[in-house]
């Protein structure tokens, strides 16, 4: 406080002095309160604007995290229908090809029984051939005999 500014007066100090002091000090408080508050205001709106942002962007990552976490579930699920296509394309062609196989291979042991079966024909084809040239070489000889005594 500034005792030269109230001055003093009989018994102490002058009311008039002291009370415009008063009033000078609270005028200033209050110019400083009312700077303060406006700082704090405009402070205040400053931080709303920012969480309003960060809020805003918040939500974008939210959504997007979101949509990325669907669209991996969505790739998993159908990821997961093409393996069961391709696993059930994989059993169906392993039992065709089964099947193929199993054809071929009695087809195969046809061609292995038609074989023998001729072979042991022309086995005996040619066993009746040797014999009948046999016996036509043994004629053929008899008449030659016959001639020459002739």
């Amino acid at each position: 406080m500034n005792k030269e500014i109230i001055g003093s007066a009989f018994f102490g100090y002058s009311k008039t002095n002291v009370c415009e002091y008063i009033a000078s000090m609270n005028e200033e408080f209050s110019r400083q309160l009312m700077e303060m508050e406006n700082e704090n205001k405009k402070e205040k709106a400053e931080l709303k604007a920012r969480i309003n942002t960060l809020e805003k962007e918040l939500n974008e990552k939210k959504k997007s995290h979101g949509e990325i976490a669907d669209a991996l579930l969505d790739a998993q699920q159908y990821a997961a229908i093409i393996k069961q296509k391709a696993e059930a394309e994989n059993k169906k062609l392993i039992a065709e090809n089964q099947k193929l196989q199993k054809e071929q291979s009695e087809r195969l042991e046809l061609y292995k029984a038609a074989i023998d079966k001729l072979r042991k024909e022309l086995a005996v084809f040619s066993a009746d051939t040797d014999k009948k040239l046999l016996e036509y070489c043994g004629q053929a000889e008899d008449i030659e005999k016959e001639f020459e005594e002739v």
